[in-house]
């Protein structure tokens, strides 16, 4: 049994408790993005399978690394696309502030001006872009404590965005 804080938050590390739910709900996403009558339908079959044992015997699966399995399931079935570029105003604004700073979802919606920032970044990590989020512990204005989202570009998507930006600027590319 675990012992656990009255905010839902283990209390041997002050991380949010429904870690690995989130981790297995990302795996199950990605892999059923991949499932296709002819493809990679037992690997859906496996996932569920797998999910349904981890909630059925939660000490076993405890310290399975459902992110691990989660990037093995992307390297396997399917890799990211190769970010190609884009010509989509709220898209150039959020890369932009990315090269230069971290962005809290609240920033990022003000820079990108729309109201929904995670599904613009969904959007850019489907054209291969690897950005992520980083939970922080702030109080919120009631000083509960939350767990609010930071994105960053990996060191990678970096060198992606640089890449792609030569191109640009030597006119040998068309945005997507």
């Amino acid at each position: 049994m675990v012992a656990t804080k009255g905010n839902g938050l283990e209390a041997a590390n002050d991380q949010p408790a429904k870690t690995l739910t989130k981790y297995a709900i990302d795996f199950i996403a990605r892999a059923a993005s991949f499932a296709t009558p002819d493809k990679a339908y037992m690997l859906l079959c496996v996932v569920v399978v797998v999910q349904l044992a981890a909630m059925a015997l939660p000490d076993i699966f405890q310290s399975f690394d459902f992110a691990g399995l989660t990037m093995l399931a992307g390297g396997v079935v399917g890799k990211p696309a190769m970010f190609m570029g884009t010509d989509n105003s709220r898209h150039l604004r959020v890369i932009q502030a990315l090269m230069t700073r971290p962005l809290p979802r609240e920033q990022l919606d003000k820079v990108a001006g729309c109201s929904n920032g995670p599904e613009l970044v969904a959007e850019l990590r489907r054209r291969g872009l690897e950005i992520e989020c980083t939970r922080t512990k702030k109080k919120d204005r009631d000083l509960f404590e939350c767990w609010p989202g930071v994105y960053h570009f990996t060191p990678k998507a970096r060198r992606r965005v640089i890449q792609w930006l030569a191109m640009r600027k030597a006119g040998s590319v068309n945005n997507a």
